[in-house]
């Protein structure tokens, strides 16, 4: 590092790129060195309403730039894979967005990428730094529930559009089970500090604008012996997102109202801090302490994505999948 912030680049300019440049203007430990994208007057538009000093029309020039110590990438899921491992051949640290990938083996390659090049690898699984989340997790740590038995998780909501390459399951991985279902399955493996050991997924394809399953049903048994189900609706026009473990002494609900201990509204500490500032500063921090991050790249790898794999492969064959035979 020529100075003493983090040089940053982001690869892609869409719309979650922009809330990674509007967190990084809030966190004065990275300094954005410029934006890139294959359209290079949305790189230079991100470039200079953010303040960075360069703007690019691919990836591989900014991976060039030796101004560039670490790179954000919000390409298309499906192109995650040749930016990350094209990064860490550059030397670069890398936060990518969810889903890491969407499938096992590309996610696989760009741990081995990392390894091999000795850079940080974090995972935006963004909702782990939710002060609602980490007050659940750390209430099940401290064992205020017993043991976790039956872990019931919903995102169920109306939404019929977003962006074009999501319509296009080789670039998505599949609107529900990858867009959403990345964030999701990755909370329930996460509060239970777990992972899946086999996987059963039903699905419906509704919405033909998806070409895929807009609506999924998901059945693990985990490795610490809780039963998890988990269910993804994109065409109901109530909305409804909320988890509930119950443990073989006690029940936590978490919700938008916040988290309930057997009922009892568990007081928050602190002030609600901004996950995508939290996110950032924690991957800035691993870099400088030679450490792994939050949502390590091998960690996601093993369970969010071993999950998801298994959950596809369960859809496109209707039988149960072990994870071990992954």
């Amino acid at each position: 590092m020529a100075q003493n912030t983090i040089g940053i680049a982001t690869l892609g300019a869409g719309g979650v790129a922009g809330a990674h440049l509007q967190a990084l203007q809030h966190v004065p430990e990275g300094r954005l060195v410029g934006t890139a994208d294959v359209d290079i007057a949305r790189a230079r538009a991100r470039q200079e309403a953010f303040g960075g000093k360069r703007f690019w029309g691919s990836f591989s020039e900014a991976l060039a730039c030796p101004e560039v110590d670490a790179v954000i990438v919000c390409l298309p899921h499906g192109l995650h894979r040749e930016a990350v491992v094209a990064a860490a051949h550059a030397g670069k640290h890398v936060l990518v967005e969810k889903p890491m990938a969407i499938t096992l083996a590309e996610a696989r390659a760009m741990v081995q990428a990392a390894k091999a090049a000795n850079v940080t690898l974090m995972v935006g699984q963004v909702m782990r730094f939710g002060g609602i989340h980490r007050l659940a997790r750390g209430l099940i740590r401290e064992g205020r529930i017993g043991q976790p038995r039956h872990l019931l998780r919903r995102r169920i909501q109306w939404f019929q559009d977003w962006v074009p390459w999501s319509h296009d399951p080789k670039l998505c991985g599949g609107i529900s089970l990858y867009g959403f279902g990345s964030h999701e399955v990755d909370m329930m493996l996460w509060l239970t500090d777990s992972h899946a050991t086999r996987v059963y997924a039903e699905g419906e394809k509704v919405n033909p604008l998806w070409q895929d399953y807009d609506e999924v049903s998901l059945q693990m048994r985990l490795s610490n012996g809780c039963m998890a189900s988990l269910e993804l609706a994109l065409n109901c026009k109530v909305d409804a997102r909320d988890c509930v473990v119950i443990g073989d002494e006690g029940t936590i609900l978490v919700s938008g109202e916040g988290v309930r201990l057997n009922g009892e509204l568990v007081p928050m500490e602190g002030s609600a801090a901004e996950v995508m500032e939290v996110q950032l500063r924690e991957f800035l921090a691993a870099i400088r302490e030679g450490r792994e991050p939050e949502g390590p790249g091998q960690q996601v790898c093993s369970t969010t994505m071993t999950a998801l794999e298994a959950a596809r492969q369960s859809l496109d064959s209707h039988t149960v999948v072990q994870t071990a035979s992954l």
